[in-house]
C-alpha cells in the first residue's frame, strides 16, 4: 500500500499503527501534547509498547514534476552574525505526495527524542515514567546516526503493512537537515509570509512560554519533561529551548548568502536549557566539533539531542527517475518557437558535442551550467511575481466591491436624509439635515473616488500579468497561493482570489472589454 493512499486529505490526520504489546505505554508518554493541543499527526510504534509522534509538514510544489521544489527564505539579517546566519534562500522538498492536495510532504518528530523513547529503541524496556521524559542529551552526531538507524531497521521488521512507503520504498528515519528544521520551526505554510520571516515564530509572549531556557520559570538550569510548553504553528513542542538538536549535514559559513566552500563539524539548533533567551531564536545556528579536545572521543555535551525526521530516498522506482529525466531534459531546452531565436543552451551542447578540445569543452560545459541556473533563477522570480500580483488583484477586488457596497448604503442613506429635510419641523432641524446631506456627499464622494482608482488599478493589473506569465505560471502560482492562505487559515481571501483568477481567464478572452464590461465582471459573484 501507497504511502499516499494510507492518508485522508484532511488539516490533521492520526494515524497510529497498533503494535500490540501488553505494556503499551499511556498517552502522556508517547504525545504529552496531545491532550491540550490535539493529536499528533502520526504515531508510529516502538518497542517495548511505546510510540514515537509526528508531524506532517507540507511543502507546496507541482507533485507532477519531480524536479519542483519550494525555494525558502532562511537566516537572519543581523550583520555581526552575518557569516554563520545571514539570510540565504534554500530549496525544498518533502519525500512524500499528497495528491489530494497537490503538496509534498515530510513528518518530523513532535517532541525531541526522550531518555524513555531511547532506552526502547536501545532494548531497555523499563517502564516509561516522568523522568524519563526528558530529552536524551549527551548524543554525539555518530549516536544520532545509530539511534536513528537502530529504529529505522527495528521498524522494517515491526512497523506493520501500514508502515509508510514511498513508491514500494519503505521510509526511514535520521536527523534533519537545516533546511527541513527551520521550515517546520518558523511554521511553514502554517503561517503568512511576514510571520515565517520574522526571528521567532510567535508574536505575542516569551520564548519561556514555548521553551525551556536558563533563567526560565521552573527551569532550574535543567533538562524537561517535552511537551510542557507551548507548540509553534505546525504543533511542534520544545522547539526552542531544551535539547540543542543536531542535524544532519556539516556546517558551512554564508559566504553573502551561499554556501562557504570549506565544510565544518556538526551544527545544533534551537538552543538549550542552558541558553539565554537573546539566543534562541529560528536562524540561531552553532558549528561543534565532532570530536572532544580532550580526549578525542566523539562530542557529546550535556545539551545535544535529536528530533527524527520520516523521509525516503529520492530514486525509489524508475518511473520516478523517468519523469525527473524528462523534467530536466524540458527545464534544459528552450520554448520558443521554431521562427523565433536559436536556443543558446541548444547551441552550445551542439559545440560541446562537435568539440574535440577536452579544455573548450569544459569550458562550454561550465557556461551552459551557468545559462540553466540563471534559467532556473529568473523562473522562480517570476513564480514569485506571478503569486504576489495573484494576491495583490485579489485585495484591489475586494476593495472595489467593499466600496462598491458602501456606495449602495451611502446613496440610500442620502435618500432618507433628503426626505427628512423636506419634513425638518423647525430651521434647526433642517440646517442639521443639511450638514448631514453635505457629510453623506462627502462620504460618497471619497468613496467613489477610492473605487474609481482602484477600478484602474484592476483594469492595469489583469492585462499586466497576461503580459509577464504564461497560463501554466498563473496557474501554479493560483494552486500554490491558494494552498498557502488555507494552510495560515487566512481562508477569507480564498473566494475573492479566485473570484479574481476567474477575471484573468475572462478578460484572457475579451481583452477588448469597456471599463463598465470590467466593473460587472469584478462585481459579479
Amino acid at each position: 500500500m501507497k504511502f499516499a493512499q494510507i492518508l485522508i486529505a484532511s488539516a490533521t490526520l492520526l494515524l497510529t499503527i497498533n503494535h500490540s504489546n501488553a505494556n503499551e505505554w499511556p498517552e502522556k508518554f508517547v504525545d504529552p501534547g496531545a491532550q491540550k493541543y490535539g493529536p499528533a499527526d502520526l504515531i508510529l510504534p516502538l518497542p517495548c509498547g511505546g510510540g514515537m509522534a509526528f508531524q506532517r509538514i507540507d511543502v507546496p510544489v507541482d507533485i507532477v514534476d519531480p524536479l519542483d521544489d519550494r525555494m525558502v527564505r532562511l537566516g537572519g539579517s543581523d550583520p555581526e552574525k552575518g557569516f554563520v546566519e545571514y539570510l540565504r534562500r534554500a530549496p525544498l522538498r518533502g519525500a512524500f505526495s499528497d495528491e489530494t492536495r497537490s503538496v509534498s510532504y515530510y513528518y518530523i518528530a513532535r517532541y525531541e527524542v526522550t531518555v524513555a523513547q531511547y532506552d526502547a529503541i536501545s532494548g531497555n524496556c523499563a517502564a516509561p515514567s516522568m523522568r524519563s521524559l526528558i530529552p536524551k542529551l549527551q548524543l554525539s552526531w555518530f549516536d544520532a546516526l545509530i539511534i536513528s538507524r537502530d529504529y529505522s531497521e527495528w521498524l522494517f521488521e515491526n512497523g506493520g503493512a501500514d508502515f509508510p512507503a514511498k513508491d514500494g520504498a519503505r521510509a526511514y528515519l535520521r536527523p534533519p537537515t537545516e533546511v527541513e528544521w527551520e521550515y517546520a520551526v518558523r511554521g511553514g505554510v502554517k503561517v503568512p509570509k511576514t510571520d515565517f520571516d520574522s526571528r521567532r515564530f510567535f508574536k505575542d509572549g516569551s520564548v519561556a512560554e514555548f521553551g525551556w531556557h536558563q533563567g526560565s520559570k521552573s527551569s532550574g538550569g535543567q533538562p524537561r519533561p517535552v511537551g510542557f510548553r507551548k507548540p509553534n504553528p505546525l504543533g511542534l513542542f520544545d522547539v526552542y529551548g531544551n535539547a540543542e538538536e543536531l542535524m544532519l549535514e556539516p556546517f558551512h559559513m554564508n559566504a553573502l548568502g551561499r554556501n562557504h566552500g570549506q565544510i565544518g563539524a556538526l551544527i545544533t539548533r534551537g538552543g538549550s536549557f542552558l541558553s539565554e533567551p537573546e539566543q534562541i531564536y529560528s536562524a540561531h545556528r552553532r558549528e561543534w566539533p565532532l570530536f572532544a579536545r580532550t580526549d578525542g572521543r566523539a562530542l557529546g555535551t550535556e545539551t545535544f539531542g535529536l528530533r527524527m525526521v520520516l523521509t525516503a530516498h529520492v530514486a525509489s522506482s524508475d518511473k520516478l527517475m523517468e519523469e525527473a529525466q524528462r523534467s530536466w531534459i524540458k527545464r534544459s531546452t528552450s520554448d520558443s518557437n521554431e521562427d523565433g531565436p536559436p536556443n543558446v543552451i541548444d547551441e552550445i551542447a551542439s559545440a560541446i558535442e562537435a568539440e574535440t578540445d577536452h579544455e573548450r569543452v569544459a569550458q562550454l560545459a561550465e557556461l551552459q551550467q551557468l545559462i540553466l541556473t540563471e534559467k532556473d533563477r529568473v523562473q522562480e522570480a517570476n513564480e514569485t511575481a506571478a503569486k504576489a500580483s495573484m494576491l495583490a488583484g485579489s485585495v484591489v477586488l475586494t476593495a472595489v466591491r467593499r466600496d462598491h457596497r458602501a456606495i449602495a448604503k451611502g446613496q440610500n442613506l442620502l435618500i432618507k436624509l433628503q426626505n427628512a429635510l423636506k419634513k425638518a419641523p423647525s430651521e434647526a432641524e433642517e440646517k442639521r439635515m443639511r450638514r448631514l446631506i453635505e457629510r453623506a456627499i462627502g462620504g460618497l464622494d471619497r468613496r467613489e473616488s477610492r473605487k474609481s482608482n482602484n477600478l484602474d488599478s484592476y483594469a492595469l493589473l489583469i492585462p499586466a500579468i497576461l503580459e509577464t506569465t504564461d497560463s501554466l505560471q498563473r496557474r501554479r502560482a493560483f494552486d500554490k497561493l491558494s494552498f498557502e492562505l488555507r494552510a495560515s487559515q487566512r481562508t477569507a481571501m480564498l473566494e475573492d482570489l479566485g473570484d479574481f483568477y476567474r477575471d484573468i481567464l475572462q478578460y484572457e478572452i475579451t481583452p477588448d472589454m469597456s471599463r463598465n464590461d470590467l466593473l460587472e465582471m469584478l462585481l459579479d459573484n
